[in-house]
């Protein structure tokens, strides 16, 4: 996991079935070796060692994340996502890496005549704050901007829309019908009263033509659990979705699909018709699951059923 110095960033903890109600924490250094001495930044139901720390246990997701606030160089470290339980607890290893703010720009890729979500996280005192996505030169704009959505108005062009999730702490902007001339510079704003600045960070939004490179490589690893995101237009909520693998050519192909027993107990789905994205999780993940799946919507006969590979 990567962090800009003074941001924020958030770590994904990804927990199986089961461990809903089981208490969960960070634990930073040599952690799994030492069974009593622990740092332990915050852990679930306790306040935080540090209130820079956050813990938020999403239990219908099955994740549990971990926000820092005002990254420091020092934060750069070892990190265990830990869920507890009565035998060993189960230890997930990772690494903070913090750089300098210079270097934080983020990059988004999206498809030409498709849909792209640009995710934006704020800090938990901002949730009440109006948000935007400003196009451009905008910090250096100080009144003229070019925002073409932004919260609790109507959009400047109806291919944006914002959802804020006051919860997670994100405010999403979707953007459907891609075109080329929407890859720009943009800048995720929280608005702030006068006399503080308005806070942005900025993003680069790459737009490129749909096709072979139209493809989203996901890595897992074998044992864990994992999961496959798949955002959908505005007008699919109410659409049976699915997950297929190889041709999809037949009921055989798919694995899980909504309103169905899954054909593999290790495979969910679950559908955010708020955020429009609905998530396949696979558990115990095997060298055999690799593969080609699709994200498919299905539709009424004749029309074909939407597929993103």
């Amino acid at each position: 996991v990567t962090g800009y110095r003074g941001r924020s960033v958030q770590i994904k903890c990804h927990y199986e079935s089961g461990y809903e109600k089981n208490n969960k924490y960070l634990c930073r250094g040599e952690c799994p070796p030492w069974p009593a001495i622990k740092d332990i930044p915050v852990q679930s139901g306790s306040p935080a060692e540090d209130t820079r720390f956050s813990l938020y246990d999403n239990t219908t997701a099955k994740i549990f994340t971990i926000t820092i606030t005002d990254l420091r160089a020092e934060d750069a470290n070892t990190y265990w996502c830990v869920v507890q339980q009565k035998g060993p607890n189960i230890y997930t290893e990772l690494q903070l890496l913090v750089v300098a703010g210079s270097d934080a720009v983020t990059t988004v890729t999206g498809y030409r005549g498709r849909s792209v979500q640009i995710k934006c996280h704020y800090e938990s005192k901002y949730k009440k704050n109006k948000k935007y996505l400003c196009r451009g030169k905008c910090p250096y704009r100080p009144v003229i901007k070019d925002i073409p959505v932004q919260s609790g108005s109507p959009a400047e062009d109806t291919r944006f829309s914002l959802s804020d999730d006051t919860t997670a702490k994100i405010f999403t902007i979707t953007i459907t019908d891609l075109r080329a001339e929407d890859a720009n510079t943009y800048w995720c704003v929280v608005k702030r009263t006068v006399p503080l600045r308005d806070i942005h960070t900025k993003l680069q939004l790459l737009v490129k033509t749909a096709g072979s490179d139209a493809v989203t490589t996901i890595t897992g690893y074998r044992g864990r659990s994992f999961q496959i995101k798949c955002p959908y237009d505005p007008g699919y909520e109410t659409y049976k979705k699915y997950i297929c693998r190889g041709k999809c050519t037949a009921w055989e192909h798919v694995w899980v699909k909504s309103g169905s027993p899954a054909k593999d107990t290790r495979f969910s789905l679950y559908d955010d018709t708020t955020a429009k994205i609905f998530t396949i999780t696979i558990t115990d993940l095997r060298a055999q699951d690799e593969g080609t799946y699709w994200c498919g919507i299905e539709r009424a006969w004749p029309t074909t059923d939407i597929y993103t590979k």
